[in-house]
């Protein structure tokens, strides 16, 4: 409902208040949700009942800034704050992925915030792999400044062995 995809943006929001998760700049002059690197971006809410509470969520789309022929998915994943440790993050992460790839995305490219341990392990275990760092990127509360790490997931890879090459 609307007034779920709200409660997404607000919990986006106060992370990037306190710089927890989100940047400032991902968000417009009103406040709302600027997905500007995202096209047609989606919202997809988790509560226990249709029309319930928010828990969690996420918003996918195509990234614009790919440059490789096959569609590549950008988007985030937020869990409330009362719902972390619950391992909600792993399951939107992983329903986020297999609904990329029945939409025919060939991969999902993203960044994170590094000093985001926890979520660097799970896309990590997921089969994310770090392409590279944007120093100084955003402000974390307690951290200062740090970097944000670009992550991809090769979704035509049929084994471990077949990585992308660096240049």
């Amino acid at each position: 409902t609307n007034e779920q995809e709200q409660e997404i943006e607000e919990i986006m929001r106060a992370a990037a208040e306190t710089g927890n998760g989100f940047a400032k700049d991902e968000f417009d002059e009103n406040g709302r949700l600027n997905c500007n690197l995202i096209q047609n971006a989606k919202i997809f809410v988790a509560s226990k009942s249709p029309g319930g509470k928010c828990e969690g969520g996420f918003i996918i789309g195509a990234s614009k800034i790919c440059r490789i022929p096959g569609p590549l998915a950008n988007g985030y994943i937020v869990v409330h704050p009362a719902h972390k440790g619950r391992h909600l993050g792993r399951a939107l992460l992983n329903y986020m992925l297999q609904m990329c790839k029945n939409r025919g995305y060939e991969g999902f490219l993203g960044d994170m915030f590094a000093v985001n341990h926890w979520g660097m392990t799970l896309l990590l275990k997921a089969g994310f792999q770090i392409l590279g760092s944007l120093p100084y990127c955003g402000y974390i509360e307690g951290y200062g400044l740090c970097p944000s790490l670009i992550m991809y997931n090769d979704f035509t890879r049929t084994n471990s062995s077949n990585r992308m090459k660096s240049y």
